[in-house]
């Protein structure tokens, strides 16, 4: 930021715009000559307040680009699509609304949040289990898997593994390796990241929809939360709609694939409440902002207003969102917290997301219309 901040530019300025000034009295009236150059020093200055903004804030903010492993996927994926002018929501009184206004709770970093490291050339070199067999990959010595039983994380190297994010379930570490089931790779580069019902995968990074430290940087910066957020809620709140009775999603439930299994192997129906798995909600943007919000209450507001939060799992006690590892404890998010149980009783189910199979232009991601925000950065090419 020293360049941005240096003051060579400006004292080059002054010195063009006194020899520019000097010549002009030269050739022109007194009071003509004290026109032009007060006219000429406004236009440096406003010339100069411009370029710091830009620099300044630009800087700030990495104006021209996001990577990957800060928010995954292309502009194009439904996690970054902001939602539609065209966008029809359900009703407070409909029975699936009122099983979604439950809850509103982030869990901390000792329990159900997701894990996600991004290794660096220092970190030492594991062997990761991937579906595709074992990766030897740059991982954090000090990695460990997400607590309260699940044991998620999501793990990605730049310099070894450009794009790619390897998940695991019950995750082990080892000096030399990382073991886990449920795995899955997916690509963080793709138009259609997180939209399981394209990819055919399974929905289990946790990466989509997380927010991470890159968010509540963003929010310092005073910009925003430009992404879709994942969501969980309680199974007693859920309805089974498998197609298949298990956990096969139809076409309503785009982007997910599958329900949170429904245990195949102990055939119980764990789902008893209304709403759908796979129910995408937001807050319609008529919706007034409630008094009193903190600023990560206020900013949590305007993401749902403008993206969608798109159901991934369940979770006891109501609706769910998440941090990873390191935001999860952060002061802003010590404020989403506090807010979220006011926030949750507004939001309603998106009722024309786009169905499964059919044209994105005419069954288009999070509504049809003219999209409600410009969008995310675009992803940086490295």
């Amino acid at each position: 930021m020293a360049a941005v901040r240096s003051m060579t530019p400006l004292a080059a300025f002054i010195g063009v715009s006194r020899i520019i000034a000097t010549r002009v009295t030269l050739n022109f009236s007194w009071r003509v000559g004290h026109w032009f150059i007060a006219v000429l020093l406004s236009a440096v200055a406003l010339g100069l307040v411009g370029w710091f903004i830009v620099a300044w804030f630009g800087g700030r903010t990495g104006a021209t680009c996001r990577h990957y492993w800060d928010q995954p996927g292309r502009n194009g994926s439904v996690w970054n699509t902001p939602f539609g002018d065209g966008a029809q929501w359900g009703s407070p009184q409909d029975a699936d609304t009122q099983d979604l206004r439950r809850g509103g709770i982030i869990n901390r970093p000792d329990m159900y949040n997701e894990n996600i490291y991004v290794g660096q050339a220092n970190d030492p070199i594991k062997s990761v289990q991937t579906v595709d067999g074992p990766v030897n990959m740059h991982v954090p010595a000090d990695a460990w898997a997400s607590g309260g039983g699940d044991g998620n994380v999501d793990l990605m190297d730049p310099i070894t593994q450009f794009g790619k994010n390897f998940h695991l379930y019950q995750a082990q570490f080892s000096p030399t390796a990382v073991t886990g089931s449920n795995l899955e790779t997916t690509d963080k580069l793709a138009d259609n990241y997180g939209e399981d019902q394209e990819t055919g995968l399974s929905g289990f990074d946790v990466s989509a929809g997380t927010i991470r430290p890159f968010d509540l940087d963003q929010i310092r910066a005073g910009s925003h939360i430009r992404h879709g957020l994942r969501y969980s809620i309680d199974a007693k709140y859920l309805k089974n709609v498998a197609i298949d009775g298990v956990h096969e999603l139809g076409p309503e439930a785009w982007p997910n694939k599958h329900e949170d299994y429904q245990t195949p192997l102990m055939p119980v129906n764990l789902y008893s409440g209304n709403l759908s798995p796979g129910t995408t909600v937001g807050i319609p943007l008529s919706t007034p902002m409630p008094a009193g919000l903190t600023r990560g209450g206020r900013e949590l507001f305007w993401t749902l207003q403008h993206y969608p939060a798109i159901w991934r799992d369940q979770a006891g006690g109501g609706f769910h969102i998440n941090g990873d590892q390191i935001s999860a404890a952060d002061p802003i998010m010590e404020e989403m917290r506090k807010d979220l149980p006011t926030i949750v009783q507004l939001l309603l189910p998106l009722r024309n997301q786009h169905v499964g199979s059919q044209s994105f232009t005419t069954s288009p991601k999070n509504g049809p219309g003219k999209r409600v925000d410009s969008g995310p950065l675009p992803l940086c090419p490295n």
